[in-house]
């Protein structure tokens, strides 16, 4: 055994170390061809079958508008307030106890409650407005008249020695004439008072208040009565400073009284302040209204004015619903050979008109801008468009007196909307200002239905 034993220690190391590589390593060598066949057998097996079909999405409807630019009126709209010719408010010239109210049926003083001066009554120039007791002012004022008799009786004594017997001093002469002149002066005196006992109005309009009753006592200087001239209105607006510079006296402007149904009047720059309000960076502005709307409005109803600042041309107008907010801005889509163009653009939020905004930049003349669809495209994605012309549904145009009869309206509506349907078009009330007047580009059903 020791024999073998040191035979088996004479082999060589190297024979023993193949060995044990390939009784560890065969099982992996063999895993490792195994999976290379697999992969050789699937490639060949592929070869044989169908190149894979790529499937496009079908283009997208749209529709179209020929950007163009234009002259368009810079107007802002500010809401004021209308207020009368002027407010005059009468106060007691003297004081004393009310001792009656106007009669509103005769001139005089009212026999009885019922027949008193109202508020809302019409008065003129002149009309009395209540009588103070005069019992003080008759007494004072029969004083000055016994006065003024007795200087004028002096005076005539005086003048009548002096001619006959010349024996009157020219001071004497001169004192008389004098007392006669104070005398005068005082008995006018008087004669105003008792008359200011009666109130009257200063000028032509409306009672609008009446402040005191019959009994109460008044003072100099109390405010008894207000009278609205009301015989034409202003609209008092607070413009901010920086568009005063715009305006001028003279100018007219569109002012509406929307709670009047809308009602348009036209107003003329009658007033401008030459300073600003410091405290709240206004101008004040009044514009004189037509004598004739005297009967549709009245003081203290809110109006809105459209003020036009200037025009502005080669200005670029498009509809907002066209316009996607972005994190960086704004874009839109434009239609190009076929597909749909992304295009970044510059618009300015403050300069919106009806439903359309300005682009101040990223659009130019003619190009196709998609008005609709735009939400379903991306940047090279075909599409299909309808393109809408506005001078081909210059019918559906309307003003403001409605120019256009509903029957036109309705029959141009429902051409456009199997137009749109037939396209699958999404029906919308949207409308597009053109200058002063309002172009519906889409009527819904709803919409259309109020024509019938």
């Amino acid at each position: 055994m020791k024999a073998e034993q040191s035979k088996a220690d004479k082999l060589p190391r190297s024979h023993s170390s193949i060995e044990r590589f390939i009784r560890w390593f065969a099982p992996l060598l063999i895993l490792l061809a195994a999976l290379v066949g697999i992969v050789l057998l699937g490639t060949l097996l592929k070869g044989d079958e169908e190149e894979p079909v790529t499937i496009q999405s079908p283009p997208v409807n749209v529709r179209t508008m020929v950007v163009t630019a234009e002259t368009v009126e810079d107007t802002f709209e500010i809401k004021g307030t209308v207020k009368p010719r002027r407010v005059v408010r009468i106060a007691a010239e003297v004081g004393g106890r009310i001792e009656s109210i106007a009669s509103v049926t005769a001139s005089g003083k009212a026999k009885n409650i019922n027949d008193e001066i109202k508020k809302g009554a019409v008065v003129k120039v002149g009309t009395a407005i209540m009588f103070l007791n005069t019992d003080m002012f008759q007494a004072a004022y029969d004083q000055m008249q016994a006065q003024l008799g007795q200087a004028q009786y002096d005076l005539d004594v005086l003048e009548r020695i002096q001619d006959e017997a010349g024996v009157v001093s020219e001071k004497e002469l001169a004192n008389a004439k004098s007392q006669l002149k104070i005398a005068e002066a005082q008995s006018r005196s008087a004669k105003v008072n008792l008359d200011r006992t009666t109130i009257v109005s200063p000028i032509g309009g409306t009672l609008n208040r009446l402040m005191k009753e019959t009994g109460e006592y008044v003072i100099p200087g109390e405010v008894v009565a207000e009278i609205v001239d009301d015989s034409q209105y202003k609209a008092v607006f607070a413009i901010p400073e920086r568009d005063a510079l715009y305006f001028e006296k003279g100018d007219e402007h569109t002012i509406c009284a929307c709670s009047r149904g809308e009602l348009d009047l036209v107003g003329t720059i009658s007033y401008l302040s030459a300073s600003a309000d410091e405290s709240t960076k206004t101008t004040e502005m009044e514009l004189t209204l037509d004598k004739k709307v005297g009967d549709f409005i009245h003081s203290g109803l809110i109006v809105t004015a459209r003020l036009k600042r200037r025009d502005l041309e080669s200005v670029i107008m498009i509809p907002l619903q066209a316009v996607i907010p972005t994190e960086s801005g704004h874009l839109v889509y434009i239609a190009e050979d076929g597909k749909a163009r992304k295009r970044e653009i510059e618009i300015d939020m403050r300069f919106i008109k009806g439903s359309s905004v300005r682009v101040l930049s990223g659009l130019d003349q003619n190009d196709r801008l998609i008005i609709s669809g735009q939400r379903y495209c991306g940047n090279g994605q075909d599409v299909r468009e309808e393109h809408v012309d506005l001078a081909d549904i210059e019918l559906l145009a309307y003003d403001l007196h409605g120019s256009v009869s509903a029957e036109e309206l309705k029959e141009a509506a429902a051409e456009l909307q199997v137009r749109f349907q037939r396209l699958g078009g999404v029906l919308a009330a949207d409308v597009m200002v053109r200058g002063d007047r309002e172009v519906p580009l889409l009527l819904s059903p709803e919409k259309l239905k109020a024509y019938e």
